[in-house]
């Protein structure tokens, strides 16, 4: 039997934020569930984020505070969070930047659901790209009747991991892993300072041939707000909400043909024509963003 999914919001600093999060929470459809809400504070030196985690009444489940009492950063503070699965079964991550639609849980429930005894995913999105994050422009998947699609790009706008999700990634994070220049993955998240959790994820689903499943409909979005890794209000994260509740058609890996790669292109076994050539000789370069001198493949489509 699945356990229902907890809700852990990673908070510091952001008041308002903070406070939209919650209200978005609040308004969200839990089907009579009961939903336990852990509100996790990093060491800030700021009483009101405290007070309104303390004040906000949650109606759904049981709501715990953690008050961190030293600053952990945004990478331990995540990693923290995520060890939260190991108690909880399963957690849906949310940084305190974020709004929820009113039917994320019913999501994330029924996902989890569906993929919980996939051993090729390492976590569930509830986010969906409309950006390629490498390049900043337009992402689209193609339409082939399934609600979601895979990618070997981690989510960090709203994610769900099981407790076997992130023993895989904890075990393989704990031997003391470095994200390199050579690494086959992009020159942004390569620069990515060493307070992201994230650019960690995207080397371990490269290297454990894993993937996250992500929704074609947003049941997060990402307000913009400053932060740690955003000096100024941006807007190219938002994603439009969507309101579905059900009827969730789920693909496996194998039903579909949008599954992505760390580059945001799709792969080489999804292109009809391909004749007399080994898949494996075939490296796709839409965006042009993969750095020639580590493409190991006989040809490039770009």
């Amino acid at each position: 039997m699945i356990t229902n999914p907890i809700i852990v919001v990673v908070a510091y600093s952001r008041l308002n934020s903070l406070e939209n999060l919650l209200d978005s929470l609040s308004k969200a459809q839990y089907d009579d569930d009961e939903v336990n809400l852990v509100i996790s504070i990093d060491y800030s030196g700021q009483q009101d984020v405290y007070n309104l985690a303390d004040s906000f009444d949650w109606k759904n489940g049981k709501k715990i505070i953690i008050r961190h009492d030293h600053n952990l950063g945004l990478r331990e503070h995540v990693l923290y969070c995520g060890d939260l699965s190991l108690q909880y079964e399963s957690v849906i991550i949310l940084e305190d930047d974020l709004l929820v639609s009113p039917s994320f849980y019913l999501y994330s429930k029924a996902a989890l659901e569906f993929y919980s005894n996939n051993f090729n995913i390492a976590g569930i999105s509830l986010y969906h790209h409309e950006h390629n994050e490498s390049t900043e422009l337009p992402f689209e998947v193609i339409n082939d009747g399934y609600d979601t699609y895979f990618m070997k790009v981690p989510s960090s706008s709203g994610q769900l991991w099981t407790a076997t999700h992130w023993k895989g990634f904890r075990s393989w994070y704990d031997k003391g892993q470095q994200v390199l220049d050579v690494d086959f993955l992009p020159d942004n998240v390569i620069a990515w300072p060493e307070t992201s959790w994230k650019k960690y994820f995207y080397k371990y689903l490269l290297e454990t041939n894993t993937f996250f499943v992500c929704p074609k409909k947003s049941f997060t979005t990402n307000s913009g707000a400053i932060g740690k890794h955003h000096d100024k209000v941006t807007g190219l994260h938002h994603s439009s909400l969507t309101i579905q509740k059900g009827n969730f058609i789920f693909p496996r890996l194998e039903d579909t043909i949008n599954v992505y790669d760390q580059f945001f292109e799709i792969f080489p076994d999804s292109i009809n024509g391909i004749e007399n050539i080994d898949l494996k000789d075939i490296e796709l370069d839409v965006f042009a963003t993969k750095p020639l001198n580590k493409v190991k493949s006989k040809y490039v489509i770009s």
